[in-house]
C-alpha cells in the first residue's frame, strides 16, 4: 500500500513537472523583429550609415530575417547605393545568431543625388523565422541628403549623332542638360534694354537687308536664284550673319528703330539642317518694328503680296532672349539666364582664309558657346597646370572673362594627316577650362570624348569638379 502510494505520488509529481514545463514553453512571448529607428539619412559627406535590428527576445535557434527594397526614387541598387549584407534581386537576408537579439544592416552610398533631387528607398521586412513576425518598426525609410550644387560629374551632351540635330544647354551646378531641336526656332529677340534680334546660329541662319519697307514689294523679282546664292556659306558674306562673339551691336538685323520707316524688310535664309544631303529650310521675308516696349514681326513667303502674319513679341525677364519660329510663333529654347552655363551646338562662325586674307562664313560642328552675360570662363593650358592638381588656390593665377567663345572649338583638334577628305577629330589634351556660373560656383572642366561607344560623333563627354 505504501509502495503504491509512493508510486502514485511520483507519477503525479512527474506529470506536474511535465505540465509546468509545457505551460512555461507555451507562455514564451511572440518573437518580434524590427528596426531600432524607422528612418536612415545620409548626408553629403556620408558614405555609409548603419541601421540597427532588434529581436524582442532571444531564441534557441538562429533567426533569419528577409527584407525587400522597394519604392526607389532617383536611385537604383548597385548604381547609387548598395547594402551589407548585399541584396539579391532587391532582397536582403540577415541572420541573428542563437541567443542574440541584435544585428546591423549597412547602407553604402555610391553617388550623391543630383541637385534638386533626393534619392530615397524603403527597406521593408518580409519574414522572420522561428515563428517570428515583423514588429511595429518593420520599414526603414532611407534618404540621401539633397545636394545644393553638384560637386562634379561626368556628363555627355546628347547633341544627337553625326547630324547633330540638337542644341544642348548645360547647367553644371544642377548637373542638368536641356536638349532642344536646333530647327525649332528662327529668331531671338533681346530681352535687355536694347531692341536687337539675333539669328539661329545653330541652323546657320542669315539675314539680308533690302531697301524696302513694304513686304509686298519684295518678291522673286528681287530675290532671284543669284541673290540667294550670294547668301551661301562659301563666299565672303559675313555681313549677313551675326557677330560670333555675341556682340549685339553687330547683328545682321539692325537695331529696331522707334522711327517706323527706318525698319526695312529683310530676306531671311532660314538655314539648313545637317542631314545627308542637307535639309534647306528655305527663305522668308520679314519686317520688325516697335510698339512701345514690344517688338512686332510681320512676315510671309517671298512671293506673298498680302495676307502677311504679324506677331507681337513682349520682352521677357527670365531669359536673355525670347525665341521665335516662323512655323510655331514664340517657342521655348534656352533655359533661364541663370540656369545654364554653356551649350554644345552647331554654329555659324567666321573663318579667316589665310590664302586670300578674307573672312568667310563657316559652319562648325561640335561647337561650344558660353552663356554670354551670365557666366565667366578661362582657358587653362596644361603647360601651366594639370587638371587633376588644379585647385581653388590656383584661381588667382587665371583670369575669368565674359567670353561667348571661351570654349568654342578649342576643346577638339583636327587631324589632316590623311588629307582634307579624311579629316579626323580628337579631344585636346592641351587645355582645360574654369567656369564661374551665375551664382559664383567655380568648376574646372575638361573634355574626355567626342564620340559615343559606337564611334558616332555628336556625343561630347566632359568631366568637371567644384573648386
Amino acid at each position: 500500500m505504501i509502495k503504491q502510494f509512493i508510486r502514485y505520488t511520483f507519477l503525479f509529481g512527474l506529470s506536474t513537472i511535465i505540465l509546468l514545463g509545457c505551460k512555461k514553453e507555451e507562455e514564451l512571448p511572440q518573437l518580434l523583429a524590427g528596426f531600432n529607428s524607422t528612418t536612415l539619412g545620409l548626408g553629403l559627406e556620408d558614405s555609409q550609415a548603419t541601421a540597427g535590428l532588434v529581436l524582442s527576445r532571444t531564441d534557441a535557434a538562429a533567426t533569419t530575417i528577409t527584407f525587400t527594397i522597394t519604392d526607389e526614387v532617383n536611385g537604383t541598387y548597385g548604381v547609387e547605393y548598395t547594402t551589407e549584407p548585399a541584396a539579391v534581386a532587391n532582397v536582403v537576408t540577415i541572420e541573428i545568431p542563437a541567443g542574440e537579439t541584435s544585428a546591423e544592416l549597412k547602407v553604402n552610398k555610391l553617388k550623391n543625388p543630383i541637385p534638386d533631387e533626393v534619392i530615397s528607398f524603403n527597406i521593408a521586412m518580409n519574414e522572420v523565422s522561428n515563428g517570428g513576425k515583423p514588429g511595429t518598426n518593420n520599414v526603414l525609410a532611407v534618404t540621401f541628403e539633397e545636394t545644393p550644387v553638384s560637386l562634379g560629374a561626368v556628363m555627355v551632351a546628347e547633341v544627337g549623332g553625326p547630324e547633330e540635330p540638337n542644341q544642348v544647354f548645360i547647367d553644371l551646378s544642377k548637373q542638368k542638360a536641356t536638349v532642344v531641336n536646333k530647327g525649332s526656332w528662327d529668331l531671338a529677340f533681346s530681352n535687355d534694354d536694347q531692341f536687337r534680334v539675333i539669328l539661329n546660329y545653330a541652323a546657320y541662319t542669315m539675314a539680308r537687308a533690302t531697301d524696302q519697307t513694304d513686304l509686298a514689294n519684295v518678291t522673286d523679282a528681287l530675290v532671284t536664284d543669284e541673290y540667294k546664292d550670294e547668301m551661301g556659306y562659301t563666299l565672303t558674306n559675313t555681313e549677313y550673319m551675326d557677330d560670333p562673339t555675341g556682340d549685339l551691336a553687330n547683328t545682321a538685323i539692325a537695331e529696331i528703330s522707334t522711327t517706323d520707316n527706318d525698319n526695312v524688310v529683310y530676306v531671311i535664309k532660314r538655314g539648313e539642317l545637317d542631314t545627308e544631303p542637307a535639309t534647306d529650310r528655305g527663305f522668308v521675308k520679314a519686317r520688325i518694328t516697335r510698339d512701345g516696349d514690344k517688338y512686332v514681326i510681320t512676315y510671309g513667303d517671298i512671293n506673298d503680296a498680302d495676307g502677311f502674319t504679324s506677331v507681337t513679341v513682349s520682352k521677357g525677364t527670365d531669359t536673355h532672349f525670347t525665341y521665335f519660329s516662323f512655323d510655331n510663333g514664340i517657342v521655348d529654347v534656352a533655359p533661364a539666364k541663370d540656369k545654364w552655363d554653356f551649350e554644345m551646338t552647331t554654329f555659324l562662325n567666321e573663318y579667316y582664309n589665310y590664302s586670300d586674307g578674307l573672312l568667310y562664313s563657316y559652319k562648325y560642328k561640335d561647337y561650344s558657346l558660353t552663356n554670354y552675360g551670365s557666366v565667366k570662363i578661362a582657358r587653362v593650358s596644361t603647360d601651366d597646370f594639370s587638371y587633376d592638381d588644379f585647385s581653388s588656390d590656383d584661381l588667382a593665377s587665371i583670369t575669368l572673362e565674359d567670353n561667348r567663345l571661351g570654349i568654342g572649338s578649342s576643346w577638339r583638334v583636327a587631324d589632316f594627316s590623311n588629307g582634307y577628305e579624311n579629316v579626323t577629330y580628337n579631344v585636346t589634351t592641351l587645355l582645360f577650362y574654369v567656369i564661374e556660373d551665375a551664382d559664383g560656383n567655380r568648376y574646372k572642366l575638361k573634355f574626355t570624348a567626342m564620340e559615343d561607344d559606337n564611334g558616332d560623333r555628336g556625343y561630347p563627354e566632359f568631366v568637371y569638379e567644384l573648386l
